[in-house]
């Protein structure tokens, strides 16, 4: 029971092993690899390794891109687990699977994951490296992206043609997901700028199989460079004045190129624009200089990738010599008689030239009336009368030169009416003059008027004569107030009359006759002392009947002071409060028909608190009888401007005379050596060109042994008026600023007529405002300036003026305009150029209108339509910009443009674009090969090959010619090097003879022009027509191993000679006697390919010490008659027996 029970156990075990075994399944010990494999390359091998749990012999296959690799062309040995490639072709690249089997299992199979073998091939850089300038001390980075490369290549950095090493270079190799075995690699170098790394830097990719090389496009690195000492730097000169002049200014040797700004007396010149060089020059010229061009002078020059970032020059002092220049000429003019004149010959020159008046050809100096002001620039003349006309002549002289100018004055003498209408009782149907002579320069023209209502002087009863106006056929409807009114350039004056119309006496009324003689005055107006504020009445009147005409005149005038009032009758004349304006010389007219009589009466001023300050009598009693001094009035204008001339008379009384002298604020008034302040006649006080320091209490005092006394009148000044103040500046446009003002709380009499708006850029280095409005009417408080310049900011002063003249500016302030579009930039020039890229610089826009803020680049192809492209370049603030513009097209003509822009609350304010420049890149090697290739044969060794020209587009320039690149592919080993051919550029076939027959070929064609051979075709495989061998196999060798037997060994033709596939060879022994035996030995394998193999024949039956002739020929199957040449005769004799 034992027994069976174990033996049953055992059974069950081994029936479970034989299963398991079995079942196994086959497994990869090792797969193949990916490889990377050169073209032609003699043999490579490729290997996997797998096992089976049965330990079975196992079976490989090998496919090629899914396919059997027997199916393919010869040139592939398969030994086992390993397959090897001869003379690697491009049929052999693609991917390989090894497929393993079991002959046992058949079942059993399994396929390892695909082994890519691939060419090597370097592409062209993706990213080049770019150019830039850096301060010295700063880190720069450059970087480069190769193409797709297999494997991945050797990059390093090149400067300047030799390889750099220094700084710190990494590289980083990326895989291509999807792409077994290729890659990109990334280059980087950190170096740090100094003047040794300043260069051109090129990026180098080397594929260590295929021997390309690839160079980027230059990247170039400049380090800033400013030194100190500059190459020119002004100097002192001395020019005449329209001359040409240059002020030299040769900036350091910078890099980048350094801009120049020049100052002129420590001011900035501000050119509306950075100066801008013409041709690098940076010079200050000077086509006519002017006296205010003297001055000194320095350039400054720029550079802002440096430190310290500017350099200054050496001082230089232009001086402007030459005659005198009349900047303001007299101006002829019309004065009022007692009115100041003032003439201006306002001059320049160097030396300082001298000046001198003239008035009517008699030179003149100075007066009590004439004053020379501003080096006699000025020439004023004071209390102006008729003597005064005629021609003034401003002449003025240096060393070098004399210039005149000529003006001529007119003295204008307003209206004076000198005998008043009156009261004129005419009789009724009488003829009657209203008397009215008036004299004034130019002579007035005279206006009547009756009852305000002008008169018609057509009327045939009236008649205008210079003395008066006549009546003719007078009757009671001319009974009225006629006024006369005399009118000129220099103003006009009137005076208003009655006439009374009366009829014949027929009775005699009174009790008494009438007088004869005119009227008789029974009350008249006397001289009277007034104070101020005090009423005042005149009173006048007649005894006469019928009672006369009485009027009234003040100072030998009809207009009367707004405050005096006169009876309806003419008997009462009455001031209800005493002022200055109405002290003068008051006379009463009494008129009748018989007469015309009058009384004069004067109204003086006195003080009003003055009392007679008693005197010690003395012990002589003749002059204790004298009169007590009275002070009946002061006379004169007490209202002046500026300037004006102050005239004061002091009218007294008393016995014996007083002695009169003048005081002022409490000081007594002297006549000044100067004669702006005289004491005249002794009462007169005259006080010339006044000033408001001239305000205040003028008192006159009166004094005599008796008794002193004193009157006091106030001067006012009226001067010049206060300014406004700006409240509120804003720009409204690019070009218009709009000014806002509130206006000024002036002193009594000073009323505003008007405003002056001054303006001057902010920058301007010579600080002169300029006026542009001189008519603001003075209700005005806000004004609009336009015409300005765009973002530039302003400064803005405003001034009152009245009739004295101009006032103080005010305060000043400053608001900018808006910004507008620049001009064009300038000056766009092609720096470098490529194939793929072009190096610009410009110099920004000679007017900026702003700040700029970014530029657009227009680019255009004249060789390919739809290649228009707008680059932006942003935040560029140096004078000086350069650009490379890459991704362009090989040998293309463009069009570039470029324009700037600023921008103002967001909206971008685009300039004009620049002057077009055409440039052309440069040549480079054909992107693509020619298409098309196509071959057939035309005769024996001799092909036809034709092909189509690459796309225009790909030519990247015009072609030189085409590459045609061959070689037999039967045996890489036997014919290792290819053959090429050239042909021209305008030819599309060519033939190619002396070719082997029955040989497979292998051809390429690429492009090429005058910057290198583009890429190659895709190969065309090309079997010539087959023929006979025309050679002999090679090295035949005949051997004797027995008496009976000989070996014969050779190897195939040579390759060129053998004109298709050797089947097999003839061996062919001639015996003694002439007979001859015949042996075949066939090449199964094809080994005739390899001119190494070995044939061997061995040859038996022979006899013993006999000699033996043999030779050997190839033979074809693929022609007929495809037996070969024989070989030479090999003459071997057989060994002989052994005794």
């Amino acid at each position: 029971m034992v027994n069976l029970g174990f033996t049953r156990m055992l059974c069950i075990v081994y029936v479970l092993c034989a299963i398991a075994c079995c079942t196994g399944k086959i497994e990869f010990v090792r797969y193949p690899q990916n490889a990377v494999v050169n073209l032609g390359q003699s043999s490579f091998t490729l290997s996997c390794l797998a096992k089976s749990p049965q330990k079975n012999k196992l079976h490989y296959e090998w496919t090629l891109n899914g396919h059997d690799v027997r199916s393919q062309p010869d040139g592939r040995d398969q030994t086992g687990p390993s397959l090897v490639l001869h003379n690697v072709r491009h049929g052999d690249y693609g991917w390989y699977q090894c497929i393993v089997s079991d002959p046992v299992n058949k079942e059993e199979k399994v396929v390892s994951p695909k082994a890519y073998v691939i060419q090597p091939f370097l592409g062209s850089f993706q990213n080049h490296p770019e150019s830039g300038i850096v301060r010295v001390g700063e880190s720069v980075a450059l970087s480069c992206l190769t193409g797709r490369s297999v494997p991945p290549p050797r990059v390093y950095w090149e400067k300047d043609g030799i390889i750099f090493k220094s700084g710190t270079q990494k590289y980083e190799t990326t895989k291509i997901v999807g792409q077994p075995l290729i890659t990109v690699t990334n280059m980087t170098l950190d170096i740090t700028a100094t003047d040794a790394v300043s260069g051109e830097y090129i990026c180098v990719a080397e594929n260590n199989m295929t021997g390309d090389i690839y160079r980027s496009d230059p990247g170039s690195i400049h380090s800033a460079v400013f030194l100190r000492e500059f190459n020119k730097e002004p100097e002192d000169m001395t020019v005449q004045l329209g001359d040409r002049a240059k002020l030299a200014c040769s900036p350091p040797h910078s890099v980048p190129p350094a801009t120049v700004t020049w100052y002129k007396d420590n001011k900035k010149i501000d050119f509306n624009s950075d100066f801008l060089p013409e041709d690098s020059d940076w010079d200050m010229k000077f086509e006519s200089v002017r006296y205010d061009d003297s001055g000194e002078y320095f350039c400054v020059a720029f550079n802002n990738y440096t430190l310290p970032q500017t350099r200054t020059s050496l001082t230089a002092i232009l001086s402007v010599v030459g005659p005198p220049q009349i900047l303001e000429a007299p101006s002829s003019q019309n004065v009022i008689q007692k009115m100041s004149m003032k003439l201006v010959c306002r001059v320049e020159g160097h030396p300082i030239p001298v000046v001198s008046w003239y008035h009517n050809d008699m030179k003149l100096s100075a007066t009590s009336r004439i004053f020379l002001r501003n080096s006699n620039q000025e020439f004023w003349v004071t209390n102006v009368n008729k003597a005064d006309e005629g021609e003034y002549r401003c002449e003025t002289w240096n060393k070098y030169g004399n210039r005149s100018a000529v003006a001529t004055v007119h003295v204008a003498v307003p209206p004076v009416i000198l005998l008043p209408i009156g009261h004129v009782i005419a009789e009724e149907n009488s003829t009657k003059v209203l008397n009215c002579q008036v004299y004034g320069d130019p002579h007035p023209l005279v206006f009547w008027a009756k009852d305000g209502v002008p008169l018609l002087t057509i009327n045939s009863r009236l008649k205008v004569l210079d003395t008066g106006l006549k009546i003719i056929n007078i009757s009671h409807a001319d009974e009225g107030n006629y006024t006369c009114t005399a009118v000129n350039d220099a103003g006009n004056q009137s005076t208003t009359g009655v006439l009374s119309i009366e009829a014949p006496a027929k009775t005699q009324v009174s009790h008494r006759a009438p007088k004869k003689d005119g009227p008789h005055f029974v009350k008249y107006p006397v001289d009277t002392v007034s104070q101020i504020g005090e009423p005042v009445t005149f009173l006048c009147d007649t005894d006469d009947e019928p009672k006369p005409h009485i009027y009234w005149t003040f100072n030998n005038t009809v207009s009367f002071p707004p405050t005096v009032n006169i009876s309806k009758d003419g008997r009462r004349l009455h001031i209800k409060s005493m002022s200055w304006k109405e002290i003068g010389k008051y006379m009463c007219f009494a008129e009748n028909v018989q007469a015309v009589r009058n009384k004069t009466a004067h109204l003086y001023l006195r003080e009003s608190a003055t009392t007679p300050k008693p005197v010690k009598k003395s012990r002589n009693k003749s002059l204790n009888k004298g009169v007590p001094s009275k002070i009946l009035g002061i006379m004169g204008n007490t209202i002046l401007a500026v300037d004006d001339t102050l005239e004061l008379v002091c009218k007294t009384s008393g016995l014996p005379s007083p002695r009169i002298y003048w005081v002022h604020n409490g000081r007594r008034i002297k006549t000044r050596a100067d004669g702006r302040i005289r004491v005249l006649s002794p009462n007169k006080l005259v006080v010339k060109f006044i000033t408001r320091h001239d305000t205040g209490n003028y008192t006159c005092v009166a004094a005599t042994r008796v008794y002193n006394v004193s009157s006091t009148v106030p001067v006012c000044i009226v001067g010049q008026p206060k300014a406004p103040t700006l409240t509120k500046l804003y720009a409204t446009s690019s070009t218009s600023i709009m000014l806002e003002w509130q206006p000024a709380e002036q002193e009594p009499f000073t009323n505003v007529t008007g405003y002056i708006i001054s303006y001057k850029p902010e920058s301007l280095y010579k600080p002169q405002f300029k006026k542009y409005m001189d008519n603001i009417p003075s209700s005005v408080t806000a004004q609009l300036v336009t015409g300005l310049e765009p973002a530039k900011t302003y400064v803005f002063t405003i001034t009152a003026r009245n009739r004295v003249g101009e006032g103080s500016p005010s305060d000043m302030k400053s608001a900018s305009t808006w910004q507008a579009a620049p001009s064009e930039p300038i000056r766009l020039q092609v720096v470098q150029t490529s194939p793929v890229s072009i190096y610009l610089s410009w110099w920004r826009p000679k007017y900026l209108h702003g700040n700029l803020k970014k530029y657009q680049l227009y680019r255009d192809s004249l060789n390919w339509t739809k290649d228009q492209i707008v680059q932006e370049l942003v935040n560029i603030d140096s004078p000086f910009i350069s650009h490379t513009v890459r991704g362009l097209h090989p040998y293309t003509t463009y069009i570039f443009r470029v324009r700037a822009a600023n921008v103002e609350n967001g909206t971008e304010l685009w300039g004009n674009f620049s002057s077009p420049i055409t440039v052309t890149t440069e040549i480079q090697a054909p992107s693509v090969s020619p298409g098309n290739f196509t071959i057939h044969q035309i005769r024996q060794r001799t092909l036809e090959i034709s092909w189509e020209p690459p796309p225009r587009f790909y030519q990247n320039g015009p072609l030189t010619h085409y590459v045609v690149n061959y070689k037999a592919i039967s045996s890489i080993d036997d014919y290792p090097d290819v053959n090429r051919q050239y042909f021209p550029a305008d030819s599309l076939k060519a033939n190619v003879t002396g070719l082997l027959s029955g040989t497979k070929y292998s051809f390429e064609i690429a492009a090429e022009n005058e910057a290198g051979q583009g890429p190659a075709s895709n190969p065309v495989y090309f079997t010539t027509s087959p023929e006979a061998p025309t050679g002999s196999p090679q090295n035949l060798i005949a051997k004797s191993s027995s008496p009976t037997k000989i070996e014969v060994f050779w190897n195939p033709p040579n390759i060129e000679k053998q004109n298709s596939k050797i089947s097999s060879y003839v061996v062919e022994i001639s015996k003694p006697g002439g007979t001859k035996d015949i042996y075949i030995v066939h090449d199964e394998k094809g080994l005739s390919k390899h001119p190494k193999s070995v044939f061997h024949k061995t040859i038996g039956n022979l006899h013993p010490w006999t000699t033996y002739k043999v030779r050997v020929a190839a033979i074809t199957k693929e022609v007929l008659q495809g037996q070969g040449p024989f070989s030479f005769v090999k003459t071997i004799r057989t060994l002989e027996t052994s005794k």
